[in-house]
């Protein structure tokens, strides 16, 4: 009779381990997104891939770094150029000639939270919220004065590293005509 009372209790514990070690909620959401960002941009090399959509168009782009100081970011298009960084040196490939490039020198290093803007994005995070296991939270460079949109950004943790993060802008009155088409009727 003994063994039947102590089976659910240790049937009780084993299932709440299991679910605490399958995600529970950080306790400071705010904490483990700087900490994954910091391990990110510590990490040896990694690769981003991004999908942006406009105005029907998507364009797949890819950035790749190899720490400390070497990356490369290719879009897909002819819009979109190859840039490749090594140390103060950033090449850009020509528009009408993508395989010749264009030597711009800097000044300084430029650290790839810099680079890549998404974790700029992450970096500057506040009111940081652990939903749907997702972090969410709000980008105060990012909030649009009058409120005419909003923007959603939200991301995701994998092992100690971003896994993802997700920027979507809905932007309510946004005129793209040039020239004399965007004069008013």
């Amino acid at each position: 009779m003994r063994l039947t009372t102590t089976t659910p209790a240790i049937v009780a514990f084993m299932c709440a381990v299991v679910s605490c070690s399958a995600g529970e909620d950080p306790r400071d959401p705010a904490s483990e997104l700087r900490s994954a960002l910091e391990a990110t941009v510590a990490a040896t090399s990694f690769a981003v891939s991004s999908t942006v959509r406009y105005e029907g168009e998507v364009v797949d782009g890819e950035v790749r770094h190899t720490a400390p100081d070497r990356y490369t970011i290719t879009g897909a298009g002819e819009r979109y150029p190859t840039t490749i960084g090594v140390g103060r040196d950033t090449y850009l490939s020509l528009h009408d000639q993508p395989d010749r490039y264009q030597l711009l020198r800097s000044a300084c290093d430029v650290p790839i939270d810099e680079v890549v803007s998404f974790l700029g994005v992450v970096g500057e995070a506040r009111d940081v919220e652990f939903v749907d296991r997702s972090y969410r939270f709000s980008v105060p460079s990012l909030e649009q004065p009058g409120k005419d949109g909003e923007i959603e950004v939200e991301a995701a943790i994998g092992g100690r590293y971003l896994a993802s993060v997700r920027l979507r802008y809905h932007l309510s009155a946004v005129d793209t005509r040039c020239g004399r088409d965007a004069r008013a009727p």
